[in-house]
């Protein structure tokens, strides 16, 4: 986006006043903080692992918690954390794309400096880091946990942090489609929690919008890898590479856990031959990946679970 066009969207972008709240923060200083502080989130994400195998041990020969209602509770707040997320970044995307079109989108240095993103974007990183708990609602019921559980929230958190540190290209792509799928999963984990019954195919749509995220994360790190070479996306090899593993190894994770927990039926008389995906999806009642990213395996099943207390 060139100078008259930045203009532009910055007086578009007022259309839509930022809250009040949104005011508290501002973006350039907290990506300039992020960078400083990698280490930081290093350490989360060691500590991160290192906690859920650790709880998986301790947990071995203990009974497992009944939380049902914190799970409501916290599946509740993030679910209208997501929503008011998704809509607030869609409309800074909708005003670079009438800007400069899907080259605004992706490379457009204004979307880490303009309004309303200068609030939503470090909150999303930061609940990268808070969406561990998630892992530990799985662990502490002791339901199914699978590699693409705590293999994504790691890894999320930490390319979530360096991107928006180092104010890379896509991220804003990456943020609001997240945002949108979020707030379907865990309004949909809200619900199941409250023991209300939910269609099963409500749970493939949202697997499916997780695959589908996939593929927009794909195609978004070609993108700047191909207009980075005018020098109008701010990237690096570095970003290129991780970027490009870390999603088209979500995708495979992903197809793979779909097609296992909704389309490959395990034959008759070979239970044992059930891939870790599809015991899941068994003991849970529904497959649906939690953290758009990770297989729900803790807030699944809900109703079947509470009958057996």
């Amino acid at each position: 986006m060139d100078l008259k066009n930045a203009t532009h969207f910055q007086a578009e972008i007022k259309k839509h006043p930022e809250w009040e709240l949104e005011k508290t923060i501002d973006s350039s200083e907290f990506s300039e903080w992020l960078s400083e502080n990698f280490s930081i989130c290093l350490f989360c994400s060691v500590l991160y692992v290192a906690a859920v195998f650790t709880g998986k041990k301790y947990m071995e020969d203990k009974e497992r918690y009944n939380l049902r209602q914190p799970m409501m509770i916290w599946s509740l707040l993030l679910a209208v954390f997501s929503i008011f997320g998704a809509i607030r970044s869609a409309i800074v995307m909708y005003y670079l794309y009438a800007d400069g079109g899907m080259h605004s989108v992706i490379c457009s240095k204004e979307f880490y400096k303009g309004p309303i993103v200068r609030f939503w974007g470090p909150v999303f990183v930061s609940s990268k880091i808070l969406e561990y708990m998630d892992t530990m609602f799985i662990i502490l019921r002791k339901q199914k946990l699978i590699f693409l559980h705590w293999y994504h929230h790691m890894t999320v958190s930490l390319f979530a942090w360096w991107t928006y540190g180092a104010q890379f290209a896509g991220g804003g792509v990456f943020m609001t489609v997240n945002y949108a799928v979020h707030a379907m999963m865990y309004s949909y984990y809200a619900v199941r929690a409250a023991n209300i019954r939910v269609p099963r195919w409500i749970a493939v749509v949202i697997t499916a919008s997780q695959i589908i995220q996939m593929i927009i994360g794909c195609w978004t790190v070609y993108a700047v890898n191909i207009w980075r070479g005018d020098g109008s996306c701010r990237s690096s090899w570095e970003h290129i590479f991780y970027g490009g593993i870390m999603y088209s190894s979500y995708f495979v994770l992903f197809l793979h856990f779909f097609n296992s927990a909704y389309l490959n039926k395990p034959r008759r008389g070979k239970p044992e031959a059930r891939t870790d995906a599809s015991k899941a999806t068994k003991e849970n009642g529904d497959g649906v990946s939690s953290n758009a990213t990770t297989p729900l395996n803790g807030q699944e099943g809900l109703r079947e679970r509470i009958k057996q207390k």
